[in-house]
């Protein structure tokens, strides 16, 4: 931001691009958040969108992405009071309203209780479901709904990384394919690497995400028929139960897809399913494993 004098407080670089005063980022009152305005013809990005000097404000999120001519940094805010421990009470996200920079922007918040609950319903359905989560969250819009996915999705990708590259590049694929045409990128949230949980089950999570990414594309590309059309069984290796068949394979894998990762019961009163014939109508016990 410009001081009083008007030197910048912060000087980026002497790129061509960057104006004396270029960007002034401060704190609203009012509306109890940090925002940065552009003060350059040149613009800026924040979070992969293009923002020029006639834009009045663009709130900031913990962990934002800001590019100004050839410079990239993150906006940071020291924890809040209410995160003690890997635990908080709320997440505030802000977003373009319809996903436009033309549109003013909208704030969110998402408690902890809805985070936990948002998580179990992409651990079960995939990061991108949707018609799931609209049903779960009807007061938050589609909107924020798929760019808290996009976030959460970041969160993982960057506590991957290190430990499982392979894992991380995998999931930037999936991040990538429910990216919104024209957005630059998403880049995780800070907040959200303080949680204990995420990091500490952010590779087995993220291992799950790829699998259900994997079925619920194989089931909408083929069809719940045809899922394991043109993969071969495995030729030595150790059954989940001396009855399980290759039609077993295909049903829970459309299971899966129709009622969620681990949703047993419900897969054995699904009545299209073969596993009621075979344990829904005897004492057979669902394999342990």
């Amino acid at each position: 931001k410009d001081s009083d004098d008007g030197i910048p407080d912060v000087e980026l670089s002497d790129c061509k691009t960057i104006s004396r005063n270029h960007a002034k980022i401060a704190y609203n009152p009012e509306l109890g958040r940090f925002e940065i305005f552009c003060m350059s013809k040149n613009g800026m990005f924040v979070d992969g969108r293009f923002f020029d000097c006639y834009y009045i404000s663009v709130p900031l999120d913990s962990g934002s992405l800001i590019q100004i001519g050839n410079v990239l940094f993150y906006f940071l805010l020291p924890l809040r009071s209410g995160i003690n421990n890997g635990a908080f009470e709320s997440v505030e996200i802000t977003l373009q309203r319809g996903g436009k920079a033309a549109q003013p922007m909208i704030t969110t918040t998402w408690s902890i209780e809805e985070l936990d609950k948002f998580k179990r319903c992409v651990l079960a359905y995939g990061i991108d479901a949707w018609q799931q989560l609209g049903k779960l969250f009807p007061n938050h819009t589609a909107t924020a709904i798929k760019y808290l996915s996009r976030k959460w999705l970041s969160t993982l990708i960057q506590l991957c990384e290190i430990e499982q590259p392979s894992t991380a590049l995998q999931l930037v694929h999936i991040l990538r394919e429910i990216m919104p045409a024209g957005e630059g990128g998403t880049p995780p949230m800070a907040v959200l690497t303080k949680w204990d949980k995420i990091k500490k089950y952010a590779i087995s999570w993220g291992a799950r995400i790829i699998l259900l990414h994997r079925i619920n594309r194989a089931v909408g590309t083929y069809g719940e028929e045809a899922v394991l059309e043109g993969v071969r069984m495995i030729g030595e290796t150790t059954l989940p139960a001396s009855w399980w068949e290759r039609k077993h394979d295909i049903d829970l894998l459309r299971g899966i897809a129709r009622h969620g990762f681990g949703a047993v019961n419900k897969m054995i009163k699904d009545k299209e399913l073969c596993f009621q014939q075979t344990i829904g109508a005897s004492s057979t016990p669902w394999p342990s494993a």
